[in-house]
């Protein structure tokens, strides 16, 4: 089952707002939302539980859907490597570690009057072209690239008489 990496994530999330932490009656993202309010520090048996949970989540894809995942993250754009001569668990690392950094950027980008600690999480259900659409342009605009809205003509372009 091929999907972007951002659908990856938001299945991550939905996970993390309804699982509950081993030993404790609140959930991951309730758990992670108490840290940042706290001190901002991360529990490091709390990244290590949910880096477990990713991997479970991350152990019911093929090895073509994880690298077509690692492809589109921060990983893939670090590293030399390609996809394929990774192994699956080299490919679930960096995965994990990823699609972590990525849900908690979510938590700390959250504002004050957004539900932080709804029990589900809902999402407007998209149609399947706009899904495709999502995966072909979520890399790019993920990490600010074009879309096709843009005007080439509207943006500034720098000059190489331009001092910086």
């Amino acid at each position: 089952m091929l999907m972007s990496f951002n659908k990856a994530a938001n299945e991550i999330e939905k996970i993390f707002r309804n699982t509950k932490v081993k030993s404790s009656a609140k959930t991951y993202w309730e758990t992670f939302a108490d840290q940042v309010d706290k001190d901002g520090v991360w529990d490091e048996k709390l990244i290590e539980s949910a880096k477990v949970e990713i991997k479970k989540w991350l152990g019911k894809h093929d090895k073509k859907s994880l690298i077509t995942l690692w492809e589109q993250s921060e990983s893939a754009v670090d590293s030399p490597d390609e996809g394929d001569t990774l192994k699956p668990d080299q490919l679930k690392d960096a995965l994990s570690d990823d699609l972590l950094n990525d849900v908690l950027d979510r938590l700390g980008n959250s504002s004050d009057s957004e539900e932080v600690f709804a029990g589900s999480y809902s999402k407007k259900k998209k149609t399947e072209k706009e899904d495709v659409e999502e995966e072909d342009f979520g890399y790019q605009d993920r990490f600010g690239g074009f879309s096709d809205d843009d005007d080439i003509d509207e943006i500034e372009t720098i000059r190489d008489d331009d001092d910086f």
